[in-house]
């Protein structure tokens, strides 16, 4: 059983394989260098009325796509440093206050008095 699995995947390596050596994948990027990505995006506000040419919002659309990734990266280290600095402060407190936070922030908090109900132990008001 072992050695007809073993064939089996050697099998349908080889035919990966051969169906990408076939294709000329490798070939077909060599062969034609001018070929570049095409780059979607946005053209800030009102630069489409400036009549950019094609070329030049493909380097628009390149230089955001290029800064979007820096931006990323820089949005995802100030994520965990807020994480970090929630979790010294956290550090901070005590072990009951903790766990009243832990409570204020599931919002299981004390039932409030509805301000629309009248105290039971005095009759209401008769101010008109």
């Amino acid at each position: 059983m072992a050695r007809s699995m073993v064939t089996a995947v050697a099998l349908f390596l080889s035919f990966l394989a051969g169906g990408w050596l076939l294709s000329g994948v490798g070939s077909r990027a060599a062969d034609d260098p001018k070929t570049q990505p095409k780059f979607r995006g946005q053209l800030y506000a009102k630069w489409r009325e400036l009549g950019l040419s094609d070329e030049q919002k493909q380097r628009i659309y390149k230089i955001q796509s290029d800064y979007r990734t820096k931006i990323d990266e820089l949005e995802k280290k100030i994520k965990d440093l807020r994480l970090e600095e929630r979790s010294k402060a956290q550090a901070v407190l005590t072990a009951a206050q903790k766990a009243r936070l832990k409570e204020l922030l599931s919002g299981a908090t004390e039932p409030t008095k509805d301000k629309a109900d009248p105290p039971k132990d005095k009759p209401p008001s008769k101010d008109k």
